[in-house]
């Protein structure tokens, strides 16, 4: 009677494990955004802030969340038309960050934000901190499509670890002034926001 050898077994759960982990780390990651779009286009202010004076996940952000959320989901099909589109979205993330990063520097306060129209209060915008993370992140992404596991890891854990300082650094106060002047517009949300899709990068890798 032959036995299973618990070599097999073994590799076969890291195998399972290795598609099932990061496919719900991206579906939760990609759920989270569409909570947030869900949140500005129903108005409910909960689903955006931790309170009304807090900074707020906007649209523009939850946006790039769910799209590399999604470009992680499409790569695990593994054909390649969809390692084609989840190019195209990390590639499409990377360059709405950089656009607004760059349209900050050069005076527009309020970003790319005009992209998504809402009706948000002033200095409600993807702030240059999202904007460096969500680089790092399309980055990230586009680290994993391409099959590059080292730089991949590498920036999903410093992508966790930064998010997690983020989150202890601001937590304690929830009126929207943090205590670093350099995070002013960093919302708590994005934060967890961050610490989930690199969490699921890192799984992917």
């Amino acid at each position: 009677m032959p036995l299973n050898d618990p070599l097999d077994e073994s590799e076969a759960n890291s195998v399972r494990f290795g598609w099932i982990a990061p496919a719900l780390a991206g579906c939760l990651t990609l759920g989270a955004g569409l909570i947030y779009a869900f949140g500005w286009l129903g108005d409910i202010w909960q689903l955006v802030r931790p309170t009304r004076e807090a900074a707020s996940l906007v649209p523009l952000t939850a946006f790039s969340f769910v799209m590399l959320g999604l470009a992680l989901m499409i790569h695990r099909a593994g054909g390649q038309r969809d390692q084609v589109v989840s190019n195209a979205l990390a590639l499409t993330t990377l360059a709405l960050a950089v656009a607004n990063y760059a349209a900050i520097l050069w005076g527009h306060a309020d970003g790319l934000s005009f992209l998504i129209p809402t009706e948000s209060r002033v200095g409600d915008r993807m702030s240059p901190v999202t904007s460096f993370g969500m680089i790092l992140a399309a980055l990230a992404v586009l680290a994993v499509v391409q099959r590059r596991s080292l730089l991949s890891l590498s920036l999903a854990v410093f992508g966790i670890s930064a998010g997690i300082c983020l989150i202890v650094l601001t937590t304690p106060d929830m009126t929207g002034n943090p205590l670093i002047s350099a995070m002013a517009g960093l919302s708590l949300y994005t934060e967890i926001g961050f610490v989930l899709l690199f969490t699921a990068i890192a799984l992917d890798s």
